[in-house]
């Protein structure tokens, strides 16, 4: 298995992966439980507004919290990718499974929920051979659904320096159909988009997942040191080395 495009990196699936995060205080006085508001972007079945729980990270943050003695009530808060960057950016955030752009990656704290890894590559439309590339120059020319983004980082100067277009969805399954109806060459996805998101088989199996990855990621969320009620949920992550 190969891995291209920029280094693997720490980010949070829902991604997809991932997908966002906002942590508050342990139990308030009266045994109230405090409120977490929790930044996601639509994404299942990692962050969902479909399911009571609202999918398997919030599942993962709640039993990561109680196994720690934190009680709290998850406020979960959807938005598209642009607007949840704009709050990150702002500082309007505890916590993010949506990974913070990296003019403030390095003032956030990473902490893991799962030891599942998650592969970031690209989608095309399916063909015989295996979908592979030394480097993403080789798929220059072409047009590729990213999620929106008010910040140009690198993640994405890496596609525009290939020669590729960039063609900007709020979400994975939005980019997976406009490739599935030949809107653009290649969509931004993980390795269980097109099994876990809700779309026509046909679709399904009309595309083909790169067996090149961009990056490989871990399960978990960001969290902001700066906001107060997020002190108890950082005493739970170990130091950085």
């Amino acid at each position: 298995m190969k891995t291209a495009g920029i280094r693997v990196r720490l980010i949070s699936s829902v991604f997809l992966l991932g997908l966002a995060f906002a942590s508050q205080s342990d139990v308030a006085p009266g045994g109230t439980a405090r409120t977490l508001a929790v930044i996601a972007l639509e994404y299942p079945p990692f962050t969902t507004e479909t399911q009571a729980d609202k999918g398997s990270s919030f599942r993962m943050l709640q039993k990561y919290l109680l196994s720690n003695q934190l009680e709290f009530e998850l406020q979960p808060l959807f938005l598209p990718s642009a607007r949840a960057q704009s709050e990150i950016i702002a500082g309007n955030w505890c916590a993010s499974f949506y990974p913070p752009p990296d003019i403030v990656k390095e003032q956030s704290r990473f902490l893991l929920l799962s030891d599942e890894i998650v592969s970031i590559g690209i989608y095309r439309r399916r063909q015989p051979e295996p979908f592979v590339w030394t480097d993403l120059s080789e798929l220059g020319g072409g047009k590729i659904a990213l999620l929106r983004s008010r910040v140009d980082g690198g993640f994405l100067q890496q596609f525009t320096d290939a020669g590729l277009t960039i063609e900007f969805v709020s979400d994975v399954a939005t980019g997976l159909r406009m490739l599935n109806k030949g809107r653009v060459d290649y969509a931004f996805g993980d390795s269980d988009a097109i099994s876990v998101l809700t779309l026509p088989k046909a679709m399904r199996e009309n595309l083909q997942f790169s067996s090149t990855h961009l990056m490989e990621v871990p399960v978990g969320v960001f969290v902001n040191p700066m906001c107060p009620e997020a002190v108890a949920v950082l005493e739970t992550v170990p130091a950085s080395d």
